[in-house]
């Protein structure tokens, strides 16, 4: 492991001018991150030196299969503080081939009014770009990895009741602390504005605070913020979920507090800005409450928060929709809180959209009309309700231009006879064209055979059921002739199979009898081997004996007698031959001593 932590935490800048930059993007739920890295030429110091990319829309629920390219265009840089030295994180949002914001892209309504604003302040028509900041409290709950409970609970009980373990500090009662200190650092190292961290009301539940920060940056730095909490709970195999709610009952939920602040709330007098900012808030409360994000249902004005259906205020008030700080009061200028949830991208462009609309500062008539921003959806859900509307009306005079053609205009009688019926097979099923005469009564015609009838129900009826018996049998036959094509192919294919199965069976059958009669082979020449060797530690065996009887008469009669005496060694080897010598068998270690015996008895009888 720490060979492979080496690896991961090697600097490139000493050896090539590479660096790894990671795209971070918001997937198809509009909660979750997806991200992918890519090698690019560094360093890099300013967002517009990254190239665009792309990735498969298909796959995170934000484009059909068959036009599945995303386009990711990056909008904010951070230093990686993964892999450190000159390697960044990119936070993009999603656009189409063609330009356009795909539906999840939230950011780029509020990068817009930013934008519009810069625009704007280049040409002196508004001075408020730099004033307007936000600071977003960021709640999150840590879960255990194989249960999905919260860390520090015990696995499926509960811890006791909320109270002692907001901020605080000790074994029993805070978890994960170095998960989110390792945050904390994390992010002050990327370039996060993170302002602080603390542990929240429910065990196993903490927050970070993200600001002050200038427009659209609060929005960034956040889900850069996430991001990098969600790879270090990935490092520690600890679940992370921002669920507004992750268990019930008496339990708090989580959610992301907002404080919106201008220059003019920040000054003297400012209390009163905020309470007409507050009156504003009022009037917009359930469109506010629509755009921010699922989950909502935690607002029922316990477990400090508001009601979701009403809307309140109050100083140093933890369950009112919007909380004014007690210090707020006594200064009377600072900022105002407002009791939000996840869509930080909406919640910036509702939240100044609604505030700015009539302040002073921004009153001039050149001024567009940024509210308009914020409705693209429902403007695109008009488009549409008024595209199905017209369909439905172009569908509607379409049936009454058939139902004027074939019932009210009189039609001219057919000049040709009835023809038999013909056995076509349709490619559409239309029986009757009514046709009127003048007279007023009207005849059908069979569009499938063309034969005319006077109208009768009873005569239509019999005809339609011949049409209908006749391709019933017309199928019926074509079913038995696709069964019979079907079964003859399996025929087929099983004669071909017991072939190819008797072929293979018949090539093992040859290839085991070459296999036997090679080893009969081998067999036959290991023992002519055999036999080989036999004969010749035979052979050896007999010269050795000679040998040694040799020897032995040698050391046995004195040198002097040898001449003297050939008569003798005539008669030595005479017995030797009548002993069984001659036999050429080689005597076994028993009867071996017995024989040389009985030859040394016979040389003592000669007296040598």
């Amino acid at each position: 492991m720490s060979l492979l932590s080496d690896l991961i935490n090697l600097n490139l800048s000493e050896t090539t001018d590479k660096i790894i930059a990671e795209y971070i993007w918001i997937g198809g739920s509009g909660m979750d991150l997806r991200s992918k890295a890519r090698t690019i030429k560094g360093p890099i110091t300013d967002v517009s030196q990254l190239p665009k990319w792309n990735y498969d829309g298909s796959s995170t629920g934000q484009a059909p299969g068959e036009d599945s390219e995303v386009i990711l265009y990056p909008q904010a840089i951070f230093k990686d503080p993964f892999r450190k030295g000159n390697n960044i994180l990119v936070m993009c949002d999603c656009y189409t081939p063609q330009g356009e914001p795909i539906p999840t892209n939230k950011r780029y309504q509020a990068a817009k009014i930013f934008r519009d604003l810069l625009l704007l302040k280049s040409h002196g028509m508004v001075n408020i770009l730099i004033v307007i900041q936000f600071g977003i409290e960021q709640e999150y709950t840590l879960l255990q990895k194989d249960v999905k409970w919260p860390l520090g609970w015990p696995v499926g009980g509960f811890p006791g009741p909320q109270g002692p373990y907001y901020c605080s500090a000790g074994a029993d009662k805070s978890f994960g602390r170095d998960i989110v200190d390792a945050h904390y650092k994390a992010c002050l190292y990327a370039g996060i504005n993170i302002s602080g961290i603390n542990g929240e009301v429910m065990p196993g539940q903490w927050e970070f605070q993200v600001g002050p920060c200038v427009g659209i940056t609060a929005g960034d730095q956040v889900w850069v913020a996430r991001y990098i909490l969600e790879r270090i709970t990935e490092i520690a195999g600890v679940v992370l979920t921002f669920d507004p709610k992750p268990i019930p009952g008496d339990w708090n939920g989580a959610g992301a507090h907002t404080n919106y602040s201008t220059k003019s709330m920040r000054e003297d007098g400012g209390f009163e800005l905020i309470k007409i900012a507050i009156d504003k808030l009022e009037s917009k409360h359930k469109e506010h409450i629509a755009a921010y994000g699922e989950g909502n249902e935690r607002l029922t004005s316990r477990h400090e928060t508001a009601d979701i259906n009403t809307f309140s205020w109050g100083v140093a008030n933890r369950g009112a929709s919007v909380r004014v700080g007690r210090e707020t009061e006594k200064n009377g200028k600072a900022i105002v809180e407002l009791e939000c949830t996840n869509t930080h991208y909406l919640l910036l462009v509702k939240t100044f959209s609604t505030m700015d609309k009539g302040n002073s500062s921004n009153s001039n008539n050149d001024v567009p009309n940024y509210r308009r921003a914020t409705r693209i959806e429902e403007q695109k859900e008009y488009q549409e309700r008024r595209w199905r509307e017209h369909e439905k009306n172009l569908n509607r005079e379409r049936r009454y231009d058939w139902y004027k053609k074939y019932y009210t205009e009189p039609q001219p009688i057919p000049q040709q006879q009835p023809k038999p019926y013909l056995s076509c097979e349709p490619t559409h099923w239309t029986v009757y064209e009514k046709i009127y005469n003048f007279n007023g009564d009207h005849t059908v015609t069979c569009t499938r055979c063309a034969q005319v009838f006077n109208y009768k129900e009873n005569i239509l009826r019999d005809h339609y059921h011949e049409h209908k018996r006749h391709d019933e049998n017309e199928q019926r036959a074509r079913d038995i002739e696709t069964q019979m094509i079907i079964k003859e192919r399996n025929e087929e294919m099983d004669c071909k199979q017991k072939i190819r199965e008797e072929e293979a069976r018949k090539k093992r059958l040859k290839k085991s009898e070459q296999k036997l009669r090679e080893m009969n082979k081998r067999d036959e020449l290991r023992q002519i081997a055999a036999n080989r060797m036999a004969e010749i530690e035979k052979e050896e065996t007999e010269a050795a004996f000679w040998n040694e009887a040799a020897q032995f008469v040698d050391n046995s009669v004195p040198s002097n007698q040898q001449e003297d005496d050939a008569a003798f060694w005539n008669e030595v080897a005479q017995f030797a031959d009548n002993t069984g010598a001659s036999n050429q068998q080689q005597p076994n270690d028993e009867d071996e001593q017995p024989w040389w015996d009985e030859i040394l008895q016979h040389v003592d009888s000669q007296n040598l």
